[in-house]
């Protein structure tokens, strides 16, 4: 059978013959504004014309990922990039999570940070009594699961020897 009889033998199906010869010529076709809605004038004339620039708005400060890590560590006296950075790593360490234990077979880390128990709240050859204990900062390592408790206590990890404490810190410094 002809190609062309099959083309149009299916579409003769699809649309039926009646629909094939109701269908309009190219020159009727062509758009004018008289076949067009009368809605469409207004539109068709406001955007041939420029539109006015929408006005520009301070943007808003960002609250970083985790924003409690974010906003304490801006009020006990991080910097802004600082507390961004803390901020990172609060989200590669807990996603944000404030109940996170983790590391446990290492000893338990705590916390939105995760910070590691045997070596910043448990008692320690170094610190009897325990880092953050001795610091005034907290009594238990559960204390931790606050995230106030927790930025406060990166704060004094952090003077003792910076993010690197953090295993996650290379992670935060790439984005």
């Amino acid at each position: 059978m002809n190609p062309f009889a099959i083309i149009l033998l299916s579409a003769m199906g699809v649309v039926g013959a009646a629909g094939l010869s109701a269908l309009p010529t190219d020159s009727e076709m062509a758009p004018t504004t008289a076949s067009l809605d009368p809605w469409a004038d207004i539109w068709l004339t406001s955007t041939s014309e420029a539109l006015p620039e929408a006005p520009r708005e301070p943007k808003a400060p960002s609250r970083g990922i985790c924003p409690p890590v974010y906003d304490t560590a801006l009020t006990i006296g991080f910097t802004p990039d600082e507390a961004a950075l803390l901020d990172r790593i609060a989200w590669h360490e807990s996603r944000c999570s404030t109940h996170v234990r983790g590391d446990l077979t290492r000893g338990v880390s705590y916390g939105i940070l995760q910070i590691h128990g045997p070596s910043w709240c448990e008692p320690n050859r170094y610190w009897p009594d325990g880092y953050l204990q001795t610091k005034g900062v907290l009594e238990t390592c559960e204390d931790l699961f606050d995230p106030a408790i927790s930025v406060i206590a990166a704060g004094h990890i952090y003077r003792e020897g910076g993010f690197e404490q953090w295993s996650t810190y290379e992670l935060a410094v790439e984005e």
